[in-house]
């Protein structure tokens, strides 16, 4: 019977013993980069959502170069340019860009070879660049197979889960999206070894179908559900970072925002005593005490 007694007593101790327990907390966030000042994001300042710092840098990665040597030659009746060489030199550098802002529609990049204006896009487009000598009578044409980027850098690591296009390029546009361990070593790496084991940067990627209208699309990426990290690049689709079908040459668009979470730890307080559970230890106590005494006697 004491045994009994005693093995009941334990039990009892054991189900209502304080313990506290670690849990985390998912919080959401929207940054709406229409409502922020201009020159704060087009400058990378820091930009605070809710306790999370967030500031925005550029990238432009060319994948090759094209040269194209012209002259004017003159027959019979009339003249005209004819390409006296062409030659193909892979680039595969990433290099920083400079953030634009499109009046009414959102955020682009304007990289080296690409002129000041409202035209500016995030794109995969081929840029050209013509430079006239000896009088307009030679010409070199330089043509950049280019990819840009915007490169969101947080103080903590989110889990990036939207993004908002203020204006896209119309039917068939898509976006590549990549998380990065880090971001020190991004210009010094091309795009197909971001997604290799032959960088330090232990990126994750996919590429996403953009959907909505023109000045409204939004894109909700998947396969990121369990991922948080401090930057993440997002920008015109390259197959390098997850091969969906369509065209990578004629994706252009303007990001007006993004969502993001990040996740809290969060300490829960021990659970209570209840009530019956303490008058049930007492009385277990008792009938020990009780039963101790009778075998005295």
């Amino acid at each position: 019977m004491k045994k009994v007694l005693l093995t009941l007593g334990a039990l009892a101790l054991t189900s209502f013993s304080a313990q506290a327990s670690i849990d985390s907390l998912v919080n959401e966030y929207s940054y709406d980069l229409m409502s922020q000042n201009v020159s704060d994001v087009t400058s990378g300042n820091a930009i605070n959502i809710n306790d999370v710092n967030v500031s925005i840098s550029s990238f432009s990665y060319s994948e090759y170069q094209t040269t194209e040597e012209w002259s004017v030659k003159c027959g019979y009746k009339n003249c005209y340019w004819d390409r006296d060489s062409k030659s193909l030199t892979e680039t595969n550098t990433i290099d920083t860009a400079e953030t634009a802002f499109v009046t009414d529609w959102g955020y682009a990049v304007k990289n080296d070879a690409e002129a000041t204006g409202e035209h500016q896009t995030i794109d995969n487009f081929k840029e050209v660049t013509i430079n006239s000598r000896n009088g307009g009578w030679n010409k070199t044409v330089d043509k950049f197979r280019t990819f840009e980027y915007l490169l969101f850098s947080f103080d903590e690591g989110v889990n990036l889960t939207d993004i908002d296009f203020g204006w896209n390029n119309g039917d068939d546009q898509q976006v590549s999206v990549v998380s990065l361990n880090n971001a020190s070593a991004l210009t010094s790496d091309s795009w197909d070894k971001l997604v290799s084991n032959e960088t330090t940067l232990n990126a994750v990627s996919n590429s996403f179908n953009i959907v909505g209208g023109q000045y409204d699309g939004t894109v909700q990426l998947t396969g990121f559900e369990t991922t948080y990290s401090n930057y993440w690049l997002v920008g015109a689709y390259n197959k390098a970072f997850g091969d969906i079908g369509g065209k990578d040459y004629n994706d252009a668009f303007k990001i007006s925002g993004v969502q993001f979470n990040t996740l809290k730890s969060i300490k829960e307080p021990p659970p209570k005593v209840s009530e019956p559970g303490i008058l049930f230890i007492m009385s277990i106590g008792a009938g020990i005490a009780l039963y101790r005494r009778r075998r005295s006697d």
